[in-house]
C-alpha cells in the first residue's frame, strides 16, 4: 500500500511541477497553490487544462494518496 501512495504522490507532484512549467513559460509566475494554479490556467483561458489538472488533483492527490482509493475503470482525467 506504501508504494501505491508513493506511486500517487509522485505522479501528482510530476503534474504540479509539468503544470507550473507551462504557466511560468507563459505567464512568468509560479502558482504558491493549487488554487492559484487553477486560477491562472484560467486566466490563460485553458479551462481544459484547469479542469483536467483539479480532475487529476482529485483522483491521484486526494482519493489515491488520501484515500487509498483507485479505479482504473474510470479512465484517464
Amino acid at each position: 500500500m506504501l508504494l501505491y501512495e508513493n506511486s500517487a504522490d509522485n505522479a501528482s507532484l510530476s503534474m504540479i511541477i509539468a503544470f507550473n512549467s507551462y504557466i511560468s513559460h507563459n505567464l512568468g509566475i509560479i502558482s504558491k497553490s493549487h488554487s492559484e494554479c487553477r486560477f491562472l490556467l484560467r486566466r490563460l483561458t485553458r479551462e481544459g487544462l484547469r479542469a483536467r489538472y483539479s480532475g487529476v488533483m482529485r483522483i491521484l492527490h486526494e482519493e489515491t494518496f488520501y484515500e487509498g482509493i483507485y479505479n482504473p475503470d474510470e479512465g484517464s482525467c
